[in-house]
């Protein structure tokens, strides 16, 4: 579960990409609108539906980006404290290294860092302002998220990740400044 999410958050979903329109911006400039200016600290908002169950489930905490890691650490309605880095994903509570984890650490590293290259070439895209969508071209990542949506501008304040069994996350970050509100 929060596997997929971070994949979501690394990678910022979407569908084939096409000719784009002269009035929308390119994928280097619509990263370089959204691209955090490190270290970023946010309060999150996660909603989770997942098929079979009756409601959604919702947690909340706080996410710190800096450049060589991201810690998600979650505080409502359990602790837990995710790193991930460019060596893959550790859950510190309970000193688990998630298998596998080191594709999806790089591709959000990659996001994150605004390597426009590493994005072309992991995902497919489509810019629909304030919204890039992004479908991974990695069958490995494909079987984990269907696509992530990333929204605001200028800036970055919703994301939408769809996995293939049907479940999908919505992620409101608020930034430190609007912590306190």
């Amino acid at each position: 579960m929060k596997l997929a999410f971070l994949a979501a958050f690394t990678l910022i979903s979407g569908s084939v990409a096409e000719p784009l329109p002269a009035e929308k911006p390119s994928l280097s400039e619509f990263i370089k609108e959204q691209q955090l200016t490190l270290p970023a600290l946010f309060r999150f908002e996660q909603t989770r539906t997942i098929q079979g169950l009756p409601r959604p489930l919702i947690s909340k905490g706080t996410l710190n980006i800096s450049e060589d890691n991201i810690e998600w650490r979650t505080t409502h309605p359990v602790q837990q404290l995710l790193v991930v880095s460019a060596e893959g994903i550790v859950d510190k509570h309970s000193d688990t290294n998630f298998r596998g984890s080191e594709i999806i650490a790089r591709l959000l590293m990659a996001v994150l860092s605004g390597d426009v290259k590493k994005i072309e070439r992991n995902f497919y895209y489509a810019i629909r302002q304030p919204c890039i969508e992004l479908k991974p071209r990695n069958e490995s990542v494909a079987r984990f998220i269907q696509s992530i949506e990333s929204c605001g501008s200028p800036k970055l304040d919703t994301i939408r990740l769809k996995e293939p069994a049907g479940n999908s996350s919505v992620i409101q970050l608020y930034y430190s400044d609007e912590a306190s509100s």
